[in-house]
């Protein structure tokens, strides 16, 4: 199932849908349902067959980006949504990536492996991975 990674800057009536679909069972900003009007950066989601079956927030902070509320639809989660969103993320990044985890999740060891396995490290509350350098 081939996922494909997207900046959302200007979502469907559908891609709305579907994000409160994939943020349905996460709460977000101090316990309200998504809302794109209270993103602090930017909202990346994982788009197949028209539909979004995953999706992160990005906030770019120079030196590195964090992201922030990774979520996968319910339905869809034992299908490689998230592996395959955060591996073209990393993909494109030229700094350090921080992750920080959700907590309490009903995948939370399948979370963990998943983010070891693309090279993350576990720092305190959140998982780092570094961005490849390129000697000349």
């Amino acid at each position: 199932m081939p996922v494909f990674l997207e900046k959302i800057s200007e979502p469907t009536e559908q891609d709305l849908i579907d994000l409160k679909k994939i943020y349905a069972d996460y709460p977000l900003h101090e316990g309200q349902p998504f809302s794109l009007d209270k993103a602090k950066g930017d909202i990346f989601a994982g788009r197949f067959n028209d539909r979004l079956l995953g999706a992160f927030e990005v906030a770019d902070k120079g030196s590195h980006v964090v992201i922030v509320y990774l979520c996968v639809r319910k339905v869809t989660r034992n299908r490689h949504v998230a592996r395959d969103m955060l591996r073209q993320f990393l993909n494109q990044l030229t700094v350090d990536c921080h992750l920080i985890a959700p907590h309490d999740i009903d995948s939370q060891m399948a979370l963990e492996q998943l983010l070891a396995q693309l090279g993350f490290q576990r720092v305190e509350d959140s998982w780092v991975h570094k961005a490849k350098t390129f000697e000349t």
